[in-house]
C-alpha cells in the first residue's frame, strides 16, 4: 500500500525540487538566479530552501548509498564461491620425502532458510521506502517554513502600510492642530491628545518594521542569501482571500490523511517491518539448508593429474541454547576412491540471544502499532479542530468585512462632520486609528485561514501548498 501511496503522491513545486536531490534530471529553477535580483517569489524562495538545505541533501546521500547497498545485496541469493590452492613439500630423515600439490574449486548455494533472506530484502526495501519518506517529509518541513515566514513578512509589510497611511494622517491633523493652538481655537490638551495618538501610531510602525525586518533576516537565512539586503519577498497578500476548504469536506482530508499523510506512511510502514521480523524471528527453530560442491585437482608435482569431486547438503539449525549444524556429503577422491560422510557439530550453550528474540519482536509490533494508532488519533482530532477553526475563521472574516463597509462608510461622513466642525479632530483620529486597526484586523485573520487550510493540507498528506498560496499572494505592490 505504500508504495501506490508513495507512487501516487501529488507532488508538485517543492517535491520536484526533491527529485533534483535525488539526482535526477531538471531544468534550473528560478531561485537558481543569484542573490542580486531585489525580489523572490514563494515559488523561487521554496525550490531555493530546498536546494540549500544541509539536511536535505545529507537525507539524499545516505539515502543513496542505502540504495547501492540494496542493489549490492542481491548478491546472497547467488552462490558463494571459492578457490583454494595448497602445496606440501615435507622431508623426512631416513625417510622418503613428500609431495603434494592441491587445486580446489569450491561452490556453496543456501538453497532453504525459511524465507529469511527473502524476508530480510524486503525489509531492506522497506528500510529504503521509510527513507524517502523521510527525506518527502524534511521538504514539507522546509517548504512550510518558508511558506511561514513569507507569509509573516507580507502580512507585517500591510500591517505596516496600513499604519503609514494612518500615521501621515495623524501627522496632518497634528500639524492643523498646532495651527489651531496658535490661533487660539483649540485647548492645548487637544493638541496633546493628538500629538499622543501621532506618537503612539509611530511607536507601533516602528516595532512593526522591526518585525518585519527580523522575518525578511531569517528568510534570507533559511535561503542562505549572503547579502542582507538583497532577494525581499515579492508579492502582497490578497485581503479578498476567502480560501477554498469547506469544513463540511473534512471527512475526505481525514480519509485522505490515513493514507497520504507522511508522518502515518512512515508509522505504517515502521509497523510493517515490525511484523517481518517477528515473522522472521518465530521461524528460527526451522534450519537453513545449503549444498555444496568441491571439486579438485591433485599430484605429487604440476601438473595435477588426479582428479575428484564431492557434493553435500548442510542442515543448520540455529535454535536457542543448543545450536547445531549436520552436513552429508559423497564423492570421489580419484579413479579408484570413493567416500560418503557423515558429520554433526553441536554447540551447547550457544546462540542465547535467540531465546529472546521472539518477545523482542512482539514488543517492537505492539510499540510501532501503538505509534501508529495514536496518530491516527491525533490526526482525527487535529482535524476535528481545525475544521472548528476554519469555521471560526469563515464567520470572522464575514462579519470583519461587513463592519469594514460600514467603517468606511462611518469615514466619509466623520470626515465631512470635520470640516462643519461637528466632531473634533482627536475623535476623527481615533475613528481613523480604529478602522485602520479593523483593516489590519482582516489581513490578520485571512492570513490566519491560510494558515489553518495549510495544516489541514499537511495533516492529509496533500503534497503541495501552490494552489493555495497562489490564492493568497499574489504578485504587485500594494497600493
Amino acid at each position: 500500500m505504500l508504495r501506490r501511496a508513495l507512487a501516487e503522491r501529488r507532488t508538485v513545486r517543492y517535491l520536484v525540487v526533491v527529485l533534483v536531490l535525488l539526482g535526477r534530471a531538471a531544468a534550473p529553477a528560478a531561485a537558481d538566479r543569484p542573490p542580486s535580483a531585489q525580489s523572490i517569489t514563494i515559488g523561487s524562495a521554496i525550490a531555493r530552501a530546498l536546494e540549500v538545505d544541509s539536511e536535505l541533501k545529507n537525507l539524499r546521500l545516505l539515502h543513496q548509498l542505502d540504495a547501492a547497498r540494496y542493489r549490492v545485496s542481491a548478491r546472497e541469493f547467488l552462490p558463494r564461491l571459492s578457490i583454494s590452492y595448497s602445496g606440501l613439500d615435507s622431508v623426512s630423515y631416513a625417510a622418503t620425502d613428500s609431495h603434494s600439490r592441491r587445486l580446489t574449486l569450491g561452490a556453496q548455494q543456501l538453497v532453504y532458510s525459511a524465507g529469511s533472506r527473502i524476508r530480510g530484502r524486503k525489509l531492506r526495501r522497506m528500510e529504503l521506502d521509510i527513507e524517502e519518506l523521510a527525506l518527502l517529509a524534511a521538504a514539507e518541513r522546509v517548504a512550510l517554513n518558508v511558506i511561514e515566514l513569507f507569509a509573516d513578512y507580507l502580512l507585517l509589510q500591510h500591517q505596516n502600510a496600513i499604519l503609514q497611511q494612518t500615521w501621515e494622517l495623524s501627522q496632518q491633523q497634528r500639524e492643523i492642530a498646532a495651527h489651531e493652538l496658535v490661533l487660539g481655537t483649540v485647548s492645548e490638551l487637544h493638541y496633546l491628545e493628538i500629538d499622543l495618538l501621532s506618537r503612539d501610531l509611530q511607536l507601533e510602525l516602528q516595532q512593526g518594521r522591526s518585525r518585519q525586518q527580523r522575518t525578511k533576516v531569517r528568510l534570507q537565512q533559511l535561503l542562505r542569501i549572503e547579502q542582507p539586503s538583497q532577494s525581499a519577498p515579492h508579492g502582497r497578500i490578497d485581503t479578498e482571500f476567502r480560501g477554498y476548504i469547506d469544513s463540511a469536506a473534512i471527512e475526505l482530508y481525514r480519509a485522505r490523511a490515513r493514507t497520504d499523510n507522511l508522518d502515518i506512511l512512515h508509522a505504517q510502514k515502521d509497523l510493517q517491518a515490525a511484523v517481518e521480523q517477528q515473522r522472521r524471528a518465530r521461524l528460527t527453530w526451522l534450519p537453513d539448508i545449503r549444498l555444496n560442491a568441491d571439486v579438485t585437482s591433485s599430484a605429487d608435482r604440476f601438473p595435477l593429474t588426479d582428479h575428484g569431486y564431492s557434493v553435500g547438503v548442510t542442515f543448520d539449525f540455529a535454535v536457542p541454547i543448543v545450536p547445531a549444524e549436520t552436513t552429508v556429503s559423497a564423492g570421489r577422491q580419484s579413479a579408484t576412491e570413493r567416500s560418503r560422510s557423515v558429520s554433526g557439530t553441536v554447540r551447547p550453550g550457544d546462540n542465547l540471544d535467540a531465546i529472546f528474540s521472539r518477545a523482542s519482536a512482539d514488543i517492537e509490533v505492539s510499540r510501532k502499532r501503538t505509534r501508529r494508532d495514536d496518530l491516527l488519533q491525533q490526526s482525527d482530532s487535529a482535524l476535528t479542530e481545525l475544521a472548528v477553526e476554519l469555521d471560526h475563521h469563515h464567520l470572522a472574516l464575514s462579519l470583519l468585512q461587513a463592519r469594514g463597509s460600514v467603517e468606511t462608510r462611518r469615514s466619509e461622513i466623520e470626515r465631512l462632520r470635520l470640516q462643519l466642525g461637528e466632531i473634533t479632530r482627536v475623535a476623527f483620529l481615533e475613528a481613523e486609528i480604529a478602522r485602520a486597526r479593523l483593516a489590519i484586523a482582516l489581513t490578520q485573520t485571512v492570513v490566519a485561514l491560510f494558515r489553518t487550510e495549510v495544516a489541514i493540507l499537511q495533516l492529509s498528506g496533500a503534497g503541495s501548498f501552490d494552489e493555495l498560496y497562489d490564492r493568497l499572494i499574489v504578485s504587485g505592490e500594494l497600493s
